[in-house]
């Protein structure tokens, strides 16, 4: 393997961009992969510019564009840093026009390496929620663990939304638990959005494939739960939408609305299933 030659750093956003063949090493997820970047070791999350998920089709589909200026996205990580949202040291960049494609690579988040001794899988906020909908028997102290993961998960996500940013996939594998704080990874397809925040269905609007995503992880999630588990999981979602929405500079007449909104979407599917 050829070293990657160092091409352009952007000091604002902290990113370097680099040119020439890589190897993306061990695949972890889908798309995404242990590498390096000259001897750093990093992951890299290879990326298409454009996608469409229509698996959303009970609230709309989501069109989901990846942000094409890596010094965009770059900039958006770095002014979501500066609001007190953990996120990852984003490093590197490799552009791929043959496939239409981005790569991206980062190192850390917060102290904890996302590349030592375990996969970013074994160590996420869905790995948490599963575990707790297998538990044969409720431990107080764990949903109280919870709590406090989702309460750290919805400030986040709330944060980004205030700067009037979407991030577009917040899957719940996104979110890594760091000590007392939850951060958030996956930004390549972040993108601003012009919300109106005194206006309830600009704020649905806006940021619907983000509350898509939420909306069916607690799903997909709620499915495998024991049937003795089934009133505390639904109200840690419950929880979770509630703190996500308290972020917002809207009314609170506004924020109620919104709430109701995302219960109801959680609520009728769960009857469907």
């Amino acid at each position: 393997m050829r070293n990657l030659n160092l091409k352009r750093r952007d000091k604002a956003a902290g990113t370097v961009r680099f040119d020439g063949p890589f190897n993306k090493g061990k695949q972890i997820e889908d798309n995404t992969f242990h590498s390096k970047v000259g001897r750093t070791p990093v992951v890299v999350s290879s990326k298409r510019i454009k996608h469409f998920d229509s698996h959303f089709g009970r609230r709309g589909d989501a069109l989901h564009i990846a942000n094409s200026d890596p010094n965009k996205v770059g900039e958006l990580i770095s002014k979501i840093s500066r609001a007190g949202v953990l996120v990852p040291e984003f490093s590197a960049f490799f552009e791929k026009p043959e496939e239409h494609g981005i790569d991206y690579a980062y190192e850390r988040i917060g102290r904890k390496s996302l590349v030592k001794n375990r996969e970013t899988n074994q160590n996420t906020l869905s790995k948490y929620l599963s575990d707790f909908a297998n538990k044969d028997s409720s431990d107080p102290s764990y949903v109280k663990q919870l709590r406090a993961l989702l309460s750290s998960t919805a400030r986040s996500m709330g944060t980004i939304h205030r700067l009037k940013i979407l991030h577009s996939h917040p899957h719940f594998n996104n979110f890594i638990p760091v000590k007392s704080r939850v951060g958030v990874i996956d930004f390549y397809l972040a993108r601003e959005v012009n919300v109106n925040w005194s206006n309830p269905q600009s704020i649905v609007y806006e940021f619907r494939p983000d509350y898509a995503y939420l909306t069916s992880n607690f799903e997909r999630i709620g499915q495998r739960c024991k049937p003795e588990r089934l009133k505390v999981f639904d109200s840690l979602r419950t929880y979770f939408f509630r703190k996500l929405v308290e972020r917002y500079p809207t009314s609170d007449e506004n924020k109620r609305k919104v709430l109701r909104t995302l219960l109801d979407w959680s609520d009728r599917t769960s009857k469907i299933i």
